[in-house]
């Protein structure tokens, strides 16, 4: 298991932890101590994705880590405003890399193993979409191959006919939360075995039936009198279908078929769930 933290890249076998750190006198070591992402491919190898040090794979053979430029203009040792937040495979093997401010990026494997970036969207006005993409947040890539990411103003996707991510516009507020500059943003994207796509949002979990473009929203009490406790972070559905979320507030657990929440708080007594409700 890997676990990324502030102060570096957790691996347990079962028995102990090995902890990868940044050195730096060492090119092939982790690039920065703060993980904010983690990805296994096809090929086994494991992405680590950081704050401000942009991208890079672990060899499991020699135990090294290879630092992917993102930007022409980086260092060696790290990618200016490379906040990599994101990385999923796509169906042709290219790895996608969702960052706040440098934008989404495409790579793709060399001949000689090493990646290259092949395609890169950029955030704001310089975005190659109908409306601008503001901070690119979360990464899915579907079972019929579909490219969707989560940014701070919405939903897009990539349309390979024209080469351009399409923004979608979902409503995510809570309709009695106050505004915010965050009520638009996807932080994490989900699908479930019917093609459904579940989005994590600063008001709830959200259903978005790309078929229909309609969207259902299941808001829930955090977001009235604690705006933002409530921001789904991740979404892992278990085998009777409960949705469990993890969120600033802790963990909480939902049932799309009662549209329901239960909440979950630490007790130095015991675990509590309080009652299930809206």
């Amino acid at each position: 298991m890997w676990f990324g933290t502030k102060d570096g890249l957790n691996r347990y076998d079962g028995k102990r932890f090995k902890v990868y750190k940044h050195d730096a006198s060492d090119t092939l070591s982790l690039p920065e101590n703060y993980t904010t992402a983690i990805f296994e491919d096809r090929e086994g190898r494991i992405w680590v994705g950081s704050q401000r040090a942009g991208i890079a794979y672990f060899d499991r053979q020699t135990e090294t880590f290879h630092k992917v430029r993102l930007q022409a203009n980086q260092s060696r040792r790290g990618d200016k405003d490379s906040d990599v937040h994101a990385i999923a495979q796509d169906h042709d093997g290219n790895i996608w890399v969702a960052t706040v401010e440098s934008g989404l990026f495409c790579l793709k494997a060399r001949k000689d193993g090493h990646f290259r970036v092949i395609r890169r969207f950029e955030t704001g006005a310089k975005a190659n979409a109908p409306q601008a993409l503001d901070d690119f947040i979360s990464l899915k890539i579907a079972n019929d191959g579909t490219i969707w990411t989560g940014c701070s103003n919405g939903l897009a996707y990539f349309d390979k006919e024209k080469n351009a991510l399409e923004l979608i516009k979902i409503n995510t507020r809570h309709p009695d939360a106050p505004h915010d500059v965050l009520e638009d943003a996807v932080t994490t994207i989900y699908e479930d075995a019917d093609g459904i796509v579940w989005l994590g949002a600063l008001s709830s979990a959200v259903a978005f039936d790309p078929k229909t473009r309609k969207n259902k929203l299941y808001p829930h009490k955090y977001e009235v009198n604690r705006y933002g406790w409530g921001r789904v972070h991740d979404i892992v559905r278990d085998n009777e279908g409960l949705f469990w979320l993890g969120t600033p507030a802790g963990l909480m657990i939902f049932s799309p078929a009662t549209g329901l929440y239960g909440y979950i708080s630490h007790d130095p007594f015991g675990t509590l769930i309080s009652a299930f409700g809206k």
